[in-house]
C-alpha cells in the first residue's frame, strides 16, 4: 500500500475464526499485516488497510530507527552499545573491545556487514551453547541440537524432533537475558507446555527469570532494528 508516498508491505492473512478485519504493525519487518474472516474480499481488507493508514503511520513512525552494519554506528553487545570501528588494512578479521565500547571489523568495507554477523552468530552460537550445556547437565538430560535463526516473533523454541533453536541476536542482549532464553527453553525439554510443573523448573533454572522476561517485553523488539533486516515472508 501507498502510504504518505511511500510503498509498504502488507500481508493478508486469512484466519477461520475471524468475524471481523484487524490490523498489526510486525516490528522485526515494518510489515502491516491484516487479519481477515475466510468470505471477506481481498479489496475489502485493503480498504480496511487504507481506512485505518493513520494508525498505521504511527505505529511505524514509533518503530526504533533501522542501524545497518556500517562504520560509526553503534549496535548492542551483551546489553552494552559498541562503535562499529573499520580497519581496513588490519588483520583479525572481528574482535571485541568491551572496555572501550568497540567493536572492530577487518577487510574491505563492502564486506564488513556480513563479517559482523557471522561473528555475532558465532558469539551467540558460543554463549547459547554453553548456558544449555549448564541447564542441561543441571536437568541430567543430554544435550539436545541448537540451530540458530533470525526469528520475529520468538526469541527459541523447542522441538521433540529438532532440539533447540535461539535467535542469533540474544547476543545483543544482556547476558541475564540470553541466560533465561535458554533455560526457558532447556525446561521444555521436559515439558512441552507453559504449565505449573515448567515455570517451578525454569525458576529452579533461573530464579531471576521475571525480570528477564521484563526486559524482553520493554526492549526485546528494538533489537531487531540492528544490522540486516528479516526478510518479508
Amino acid at each position: 500500500m501507498n502510504l504518505e508516498g511511500q510503498q509498504i508491505p502488507v500481508r493478508l492473512r486469512t484466519h477461520p475464526r475471524a468475524r471481523r478485519f484487524s490490523v498489526r504493525v510486525k516490528s522485526a519487518t515494518r510489515e502491516v499485516v491484516i487479519v481477515h474472516p475466510i468470505y471477506a474480499a481481498r479489496s475489502d481488507a485493503l480498504a480496511f488497510a487504507y481506512a485505518n493508514s493513520e494508525w498505521i503511520a504511527y505505529q511505524l513512525a514509533t518503530l526504533p530507527e533501522q542501524v545497518p552494519f556500517m562504520p560509526g554506528a553503534e549496535i548492542p553487545i551483551g546489553g552494552l552499545m559498541h562503535r562499529i570501528r573499520h580497519r581496513p588494512g588490519a588483520r583479525g578479521g572481528v574482535w571485541r573491545d568491551a572496555a572501550q565500547g568497540l567493536v572492530t571489523v577487518t577487510g574491505q568495507v563492502e564486506h564488513l556487514p556480513r563479517r559482523l554477523l557471522d561473528w555475532l552468530r558465532a558469539e551467540a552460537r558460543r554463549a547459547i551453547v554453553a548456558r544449555v550445556t549448564a541447564h542441561a547437565s543441571r536437568m541430567g538430560v543430554a544435550l539436545p541440537r541448537i540451530t540458530l535463526r533470525d526469528t520475529s516473533s520468538r526469541w527459541g523454541s523447542c522441538s521433540p524432533r529438532s532440539g533447540l533453536s535461539f535467535s542469533w541476536r540474544l547476543i545483543m542482549a544482556p547476558g541475564f537475558v540470553l541466560d533465561y532464553v535458554a533455560a526457558h527453553e532447556c525446561a521444555h525439554l521436559k515439558h512441552l507446555n507453559h504449565g505449573r510443573a515448567f515455570w517451578r523448573l525454569v525458576e529452579k533454572l533461573d530464579p531471576d527469570y521475571e525480570r528477564a522476561e521484563a526486559w524482553l517485553k520493554e526492549r526485546g523488539a528494538g533489537l531487531h532494528a540492528f544490522g540486516p533486516a528479516r526478510r518479508q515472508r
